[in-house]
């Protein structure tokens, strides 16, 4: 709430606190109450909310295509077809690259190591390695599943440096930007990882947004309770 609404509303209260109170004496003039002073049934929604420490933020990694040319890592999934293999051998089917960067082809032909190439590199050296076995073949290589990217999902703490950790892709700075930015800031910091990246952003935890309130324990000293401030409370709301 700005301080000249604030000052306003604390005003009002005390002048309503005074005409109520007998020995307070007489107020000969009492001004209307400004038309922009919120009210129990005027309230006023606060300004677009920019994301603080600790608060609580969603994110949803959308859409993650590598950065071309991509190089084949272990784990991801590999669809492979020669033409030219035996009726009974077949090579035609999905192939998982092994933790040690290599691709079984079966029985009949082997393994050919592919981690660290382009597709266009894994294709020429699997043609190479069958054409030990095989008069001439035909090869075609596509990626079908990257088995070693990370995924972003889930909820993220915004940390006291005002940043989000984002795992093997570092963390981004989003203290002081709202909702659009933040989500703009996050794309621009992965686009070094992935093509055109696309995040969902939303805020789930507003808790750098508080207020308190102070009971007097009559003599036996004061309490103070914290509660999130999420735009639309008023005075009795708090006092409630």
């Amino acid at each position: 709430m700005p301080v000249a609404r604030y000052c306003r509303l604390v005003f009002w209260a005390v002048v309503g606190i005074c005409l109520a109170s007998p020995g307070c004496g007489h107020i000969p003039f009492v001004p209307e109450a400004p038309p922009d002073v919120p009210r129990e049934n005027h309230k006023t929604s606060i300004a677009e909310y920019e994301i603080n420490s600790p608060d609580v933020v969603a994110i949803d990694l959308i859409r993650a295509v590598p950065l071309p040319p991509y190089k084949i890592k272990p784990q991801d999934l590999l669809f492979i077809q020669v033409n030219g293999t035996p009726p009974e051998d077949p090579i035609k089917a999905l192939y998982r690259v092994e933790p040690e960067g290599r691709v079984r082809l079966g029985p009949a032909y082997g393994s050919v190591p592919v981690a660290g190439l382009t597709l266009e590199e894994a294709t020429r050296d699997i043609e190479r390695f069958l054409k030990k076995s095989l008069k001439e073949p035909q090869v075609s290589v596509s990626l079908e599943e990257i088995g070693g990217i990370q995924l972003i999902r889930g909820e993220h703490l915004v940390r006291p440096d005002g940043t989000v950790n984002l795992g093997k892709y570092g963390r981004v700075p989003i203290v002081r930007m709202t909702q659009e930015m933040a989500k703009a800031a996050i794309e621009k910091h992965l686009s070094q990882f992935f093509l055109n990246p696309e995040i969902a952003l939303d805020i789930t935890g507003f808790n750098s947004s508080v207020y308190y309130v102070i009971f007097d324990g009559a003599g036996s000293g004061e309490q103070i309770a914290r509660f999130p401030y999420l735009g639309s409370e008023t005075v009795l709301d708090a006092i409630g």
